[in-house]
């Protein structure tokens, strides 16, 4: 699992060492969000649920009766842990995961197997070989993917996902999608694998983290009998973003332009490896020092998430629009002065 460390640092104005959103909104949800406000303060949402899900479930191309409401993706993520936790109690996952799969799953008693990822200039792989041998011994098992990997940001190639999963039936695959579209095809994965289970939300690709809404979808939600309501306004920000699908796609298109221009902008002082999220991870030279690292920090303004992989500091960036992308650059040219 990753672990983090962050040095002190000033109140920055950009949020890139945080996976949060650095583009402006589309106009229909922030007025979405003021007609809400202050009447949805007042209301329980069970009247507006089945309408939003019934749009939630057009949006994703599945069937609603797969999909259960939740409060964003963490719940979504505990949900399915519960869920499962009568039928099995191992779970397997690459290493270098989001560190939180470890802090959910050891309170309800999961014992936590890692797998190795493969590691190069040219990005982060998981090792599929290694997954399916810890598949084949043992009991059958929870098997914990991000599409894509926080904080590494790469995610299993399409075609070799779904061979993986059509193989190991007898395990359940739970799919942390969070960080995709909810066009994305990836969603649709559970109704042709009713053994998998997919978590998605609005936190990241709609950049809209303050309204706590997520989802689960597949098969087995339809064995969750009772679900909690949702922000009234939350759900209508929500069905505005959307509505207004393009604005966010290109708002993505825009962050992995910046990810490429990154990545081949790569020197043996800061190397930037490929992604396929909203963030991106560098790797530093090993001679940086705390005190560089603050110096880049107070002077361009801005700070990353600093982590330990593997016993070596990475950084990871939150990607967003040209400023984000200057601001960037700039630490950059601090710390490798």
């Amino acid at each position: 699992m990753a672990s983090e460390t962050s040095p002190a640092a000033p109140p920055l104005d950009l949020a890139l060492d945080r996976n949060e959103y650095n583009f402006a909104h589309a106009p229909e949800v922030l007025e979405a969000v003021r007609e809400a406000f202050p009447h949805a303060l007042s209301r329980y949402a069970k009247a507006s649920l089945e309408t939003f899900a019934q749009r939630l479930a057009h949006g994703t191309g599945i069937e609603r009766e797969l999909l259960k409401l939740t409060h964003g993706g963490e719940d979504a993520l505990l949900k399915a842990l519960l869920l499962l936790r009568p039928r099995f109690g191992r779970i397997v996952l690459p290493e270098l995961s989001w560190h939180s799969y470890r802090e959910m799953a050891e309170p309800l008693g999961y014992a936590l197997e890692e797998t190795p990822v493969r590691q190069s200039n040219d990005g982060f792989q998981t090792d599929l070989r290694a997954l399916d041998a810890a598949l084949s011994r043992g009991e059958p098992a929870i098997v914990l993917l991000g599409l894509p990997n926080n904080p590494t940001g790469h995610a299993i190639e399409p075609g070799a996902r779904e061979t993986f999963i059509e193989r190991h039936e007898r395990h359940r695959f739970t799919l942390d999608g969070v960080y995709n579209a909810l066009s994305n095809p990836y969603v649709r994965m559970v109704e042709r694998f009713p053994h998998a289970l997919y978590v998605g939300s609005f936190s990241k690709f709609y950049g809209l983290p303050g309204m706590r809404i997520g989802f689960l979808a597949g098969e087995e939600t339809k064995a969750i009998m009772f679900s909690l309501g949702l922000s009234p306004a939350g759900m209508r920000a929500c069905a505005a973003a959307l509505n207004a699908h393009a604005h966010y796609e290109s708002n993505r298109a825009e962050a992995l332009a910046l990810a490429e221009e990154l990545v081949t902008s790569s020197t043996e002082d800061a190397r930037f490896y490929p992604t396929s999220a909203s963030f991106i991870l560098m790797k530093p030279a090993a001679r940086f020092t705390d005190a560089d690292y603050a110096r880049a920090e107070r002077i361009a303004q801005v700070r990353p998430r600093y982590l330990l992989l593997r016993g070596e500091k990475y950084l990871r960036w939150t990607l967003g629009d040209a400023r984000a992308g200057a601001a960037i650059r700039s630490y950059v040219a601090q710390l490798t002065a």
